[in-house]
């Protein structure tokens, strides 16, 4: 996928301000310093030069060694889909949108006015994922759903024997610890033909997370020497929440989520210097009347342009951030502009992927099926959006409007036969009939119209099943992941 490039990008930040935000964030780093609640990820940091306290688990990490991991990060990381049609480039100013992930609910239409909020099932896993496969601005796959109704040790595994399954699309996924992350790289190796073709293509990569603030936990720091033992790409990511596990002022929030991720960063390439690392952070904020965490908001957004900004800019670094995102706890109007707004805000600072971008409500706890098949419509309307405009000879169309003169029209042009899908976005679920097509035809609002596309796409959307000798193996791995 060729993805879009955002010409102009927004600069929330200049120069003196994005090296403020880096030097803060080395004092945080080797004078505060970082805890990794695991002996092993301790004894790396100390024979490279960090200040460690065995006891509190903390390291202090030397700017030199933060620099020495931000040299050896790559500026350009290919994340390959199972078919090549779906390789993404993450680099500059190219941006992806990826869909959302691990809900624990899900909002089912009845019609009307009329929802139910319900357990996440395995059933909705699979569907979500043939449907985010068959939607073509949704270009990463993420775990729609964590379901309810299995096991809930070695889940990191039933979710991936699922995408590897019902999408041909890159995932990313979480994983319990270390066994865990090897057990879906050792799956995604057998989809690929071997370890080496995986290295070459990497159709996975995992995301550990740090736990603001600044704690890396047994299991996340598992994630990330796994992926650097075997070369697949580590998205290091961190989820500070403005006034609560951050500061309250966005710029301290900013200088918190870069130390993390460079926390997270810095021991990925002592591990193995050069692996493919990307990094990801998920701002928010706490609603001081409510202390819920909020993710549909404008900060959001502002937090992820400057991210952008900051992580291309001064680190000439890809950069992961959220948007399209709401609070809302059903498909309506607040949720439609919160993820418009957010989308939109993002993309133009330039994230060159937006994940959690499709289907999701309700602080990221619930999914809707319609909500999902919306969101792809906003998301190809912001991608046309942000599209520059063809300055040419022919665009400005000069011989044309002197050919039509005053009083013409434009209709029977070849001109616009031409130009009308490239210059004209056409959506799929949006109404635009007159009120009297639209009474005829039934009055259907959009949660109906989205309701019925997604019945389509599950008739309708197949992708090239794996070899059964495959599937044998990854459920194999799966059922023992399960056992333990």
């Amino acid at each position: 996928m060729d993805g879009i490039t955002v010409s102009k990008p927004l600069r929330l930040l200049d120069n003196d301000e994005m090296q403020r935000i880096h030097e803060t964030s080395i004092q945080v780093l080797s004078k505060v310093g970082v805890v990794y609640e695991a002996e092993w990820a301790l004894n790396i940091l100390k024979e490279a030069g960090c200040e460690v306290d065995y006891k509190k688990q903390i390291a202090k990490i030397p700017e030199e060694l933060v620099k020495d991991a931000i040299n050896k990060s790559q500026r350009i990381i290919k994340l390959c889909g199972r078919k090549q049609k779906y390789d993404l480039t993450l680099e500059g100013t190219k941006v992806y949108f990826a869909g959302g992930a691990n809900a624990v609910k899900v909002i089912e239409y009845r019609g009307g006015d009329n929802f139910i909020s319900r357990p996440a099932t395995l059933d909705d896993l699979i569907k979500l994922t043939i449907i985010t496969d068959a939607l073509e601005n949704i270009h990463c796959y993420l775990s729609p759903v964590y379901p309810q109704d299995v096991i809930q040790k070695g889940v990191d595994s039933v979710k991936c024997e699922i995408a590897l399954n019902y999408t041909e699309k890159h995932f990313y996924h979480d994983a319990e610890g270390y066994e865990g992350a090897l057990n879906q790289i050792k799956m995604a190796s057998i989809v690929v033909g071997g370890e080496d073709k995986l290295r070459k293509r990497p159709i996975i990569s995992l995301a550990p997370c740090i736990t603001s603030p600044l704690v890396w936990s047994e299991n996340a720091l598992g994630v990330i020497k796994a992926c650097a033992e075997k070369n697949v790409p580590a998205i290091i990511s961190s989820e500070p929440i403005l006034g609560a596990t951050a500061p309250v002022t966005m710029a301290g929030l900013l200088v918190q989520q870069c130390a993390e991720v460079l926390s997270g960063l810095t021991l990925s390439h002592l591990i193995n210097p050069g692996t493919p690392t990307l990094v990801c952070t998920l701002p928010s904020i706490m609603d001081m009347h409510t202390a819920s965490i909020i993710l549909g908001s404008i900060e959001t957004g502002v937090m992820c342009a400057a991210s952008a900004q900051l992580f291309r800019e001064f680190y000439g670094m890809p950069y992961i951030g959220v948007g399209a995102v709401s609070d809302s706890k059903i498909p309506d109007q607040q949720a439609g502009y919160e993820k418009a707004l957010t989308a939109l805000y993002g993309i133009l600072g330039g994230v060159n992927l937006m994940h959690l971008a499709s289907g999701m409500l309700e602080f990221l706890l619930s999914v809707s099926y319609e909500q999902l098949i919306i969101d792809n419509e906003i998301l190809g309307m912001v991608l046309h959006g942000i599209k520059k405009l063809e300055i040419n000879d022919e665009t400005l169309a000069f011989d044309v409007i002197q050919k039509v003169g005053p009083r013409g029209q434009f209709l029977e042009q070849k001109h616009t036969i031409k130009y009308m899908r490239k210059q004209l976005y056409l959506p799929t679920i949006s109404d635009r009939q007159s009120r009297e097509i639209w009474e005829k035809k039934g009055a259907k609002n959009i949660l109906t119209r989205a309701k019925e596309k997604t019945e389509e796409i599950l008739k309708t959307h197949k992708i090239e099943p794996l070899d059964e000798d495959i599937k044998r193996m990854l459920r194999n791995i799966r059922e023992a992941a399960q056992k333990g």
